[in-house]
């Protein structure tokens, strides 16, 4: 113990303890993180995170993580065993944690993930009431994420099925809203086919 303390009296005041808001972190803590090369600024944002102590010494050895990105995923929900195989599996730590703040649970972001779906389009999605299922399905049928996501909920809320015949008829947002601006009384159905018939009649017209 008389090492320990010959260590901490020759540290900077850099290094140590910091008061963290609803955590209890030990000046021993901080000197075990300190011996890893941990900056205690990281290491105080991971254990309010939600992180243990032996989690965070794990998490710093696992390589190609930076206890900042850590703690986001901790932040966002993500247990311990979940971030670091969120990490393995080389997801976008910022798009991740997005995806888990707005509902995602950690094997439906990694689902996405898996089929090559951006998952900050697909939280965008996910944040405007799409399900799981409604993103995947938008998904392998060509539908770009963050435009299915404005037709689902922008200036009003349309279903899922609404918002993809939007994106594969290819009619623009903006077309769409100003349509439905201008006939306040009409249905979807009817908005979608005066502006197919306002198309044709262009086409046929050149």
């Amino acid at each position: 113990m008389s090492e320990i303390h010959n260590i901490l009296s020759g540290l900077s005041t850099d290094y140590l303890p910091i008061r963290v808001s609803g955590v209890e972190i030990t000046w021993l803590d901080y000197l075990k993180a300190w011996c890893q090369g941990i900056d205690k600024i990281e290491y105080a944002r991971a254990r309010q995170a939600g992180a243990a102590h032996a989690e965070v010494l794990e998490a710093n050895a696992f390589g190609y993580l930076g206890l900042r990105e850590y703690a986001w995923l901790r932040q966002a929900g993500g247990p311990h065993a979940e971030t670091l195989e969120a990490v393995a599996r080389r997801v976008d730590p910022v798009n991740y944690a997005m995806s888990r703040r707005v509902g995602a649970s950690h094997t439906e972001a990694l689902e996405a993930h898996d089929k090559r779906i951006d998952l900050f389009d697909y939280a965008t999605a996910r944040a405007r009431t799409a399900t799981h299922a409604e993103a995947l399905d938008a998904h392998a049928q060509g539908v770009n994420l963050f435009n299915y996501a404005n037709a689902r909920q922008y200036e009003g809320s349309r279903t899922h099925e609404q918002a993809l015949e939007i994106c594969l008829k290819r009619i623009p947002l903006w077309t769409y809203l100003t349509e439905m601006h201008g006939r306040p009384d009409a249905s979807h159905a009817e908005i979608v086919e005066a502006i197919l018939a306002s198309a044709e009649s262009e086409r046929l017209g050149e």
